[in-house]
C-alpha cells in the first residue's frame, strides 16, 4: 500500500460514515426534544394536581387528582410502556437535570473565580469585591 492510499483511506471512511453520523446527530436532537416534551407534559400534570387539588371537587364529593386521572386512562402503545416505566423515566431525567444544572453551576463558579483571580487589588476595590 503506497503513502497515498494510507492516507487516503482514513478519509475514504468519514466520506463513508459522514451520513451516519449527520443522520446520528439528527436523531439524538429528535430524542431531546421527545424527552423535552414529555418532561413538559409531566410537570404540567403535577402542577395540575397542586393547583387543583384543593378547588376540584367530583360530583360524589372526593377531590379529583389530575395524574390519577391519566394513570387511569393512560393506554400504552407497547405493552412494555406503563405508567410506572414513565414515572422511573421522569425520576431519572430528572436526575439528570439536577446533575447537569450543578455541573454548569460549578463551571460557571470556576469560571468566575479565575476572572476574579485576574482583577488587581485596585480593581477588586472599586468593584467593591473583598
Amino acid at each position: 500500500m503506497s503513502c497515498f492510499e494510507k492516507h487516503a483511506l482514513p478519509i475514504q471512511r468519514r466520506e463513508l460514515t459522514a451520513p451516519l453520523h449527520e443522520e446520528i446527530d439528527v436523531l439524538k436532537l429528535e430524542l431531546a426534544e421527545r424527552d423535552a416534551m414529555l418532561d413538559g407534559i409531566l410537570r404540567a400534570l403535577y402542577r395540575m394536581d397542586s393547583a387543583l387539588y384543593d378547588t376540584y371537587v367530583m360530583h360524589d364529593g372526593h377531590s379529583a387528582k389530575v395524574v390519577a386521572s391519566v394513570k387511569r386512562h393512560y393506554q400504552p402503545v407497547q405493552k412494555d410502556l406503563d405508567w410506572d416505566v414513565i414515572e422511573s423515566w421522569w425520576a431519572d431525567h430528572k436526575a439528570q437535570i439536577r446533575v447537569r444544572e450543578e455541573q454548569q453551576a460549578q463551571e460557571l463558579e470556576r469560571r468566575r473565580q479565575e476572572i476574579l483571580g485576574r482583577l488587581t487589588a485596585e480593581e477588586r476595590e472599586i468593584l467593591g469585591i473583598k
